[in-house]
């Protein structure tokens, strides 16, 4: 009887610290939290107080000015591309490491648009035109 009750103990004391994971995590989790009141101007001196090197986030950009579709393709294809952020809704990650590194892509319907500075080094990267 003993050697079967340690044989079967791993099996029955496996979901008992699962379950008893499961249910300290949450109640962890819904811990009051006892943070000073502060104001709105307050929070953005404190932002505006701390030195930041790195950041990345996702800016989204809408206009509706009235300017008609943009074509993309023909002789004015250049210049198209440049006056289309005046239109429509657009997308750009922003990664920043320093004052010398920092990345923006514009992303377009299965396509993105690059630009990468390191250092004194600056590339442009279009991967619907693979260039």
């Amino acid at each position: 009887m003993k050697r079967t009750w340690l044989k079967w103990m791993p099996a029955l004391a496996v979901p008992v610290l699962i379950a008893s994971v499961a249910v300290a995590v949450p109640v962890a989790a819904n811990a009051a939290v006892n943070l000073p009141t502060k104001t709105p101007s307050q929070v953005l001196a404190l932002a505006a107080g701390e030195k930041v090197t790195a950041l990345s986030g996702t800016l989204s950009q809408t206009s509706n000015l009235g300017l008609p579709e943009i074509p993309t393709t023909g002789a004015d294809a250049s210049a198209g591309s440049a006056i289309e952020l005046l239109t429509g809704s657009h997308t750009a990650r922003i990664f920043v490491d320093g004052s010398t590194k920092q990345r923006v892509q514009v992303l377009d319907t299965m396509a993105e648009r690059d630009m990468v500075r390191n250092g004194s080094e600056v590339w442009l990267y279009d991967s619907k035109k693979k260039t």
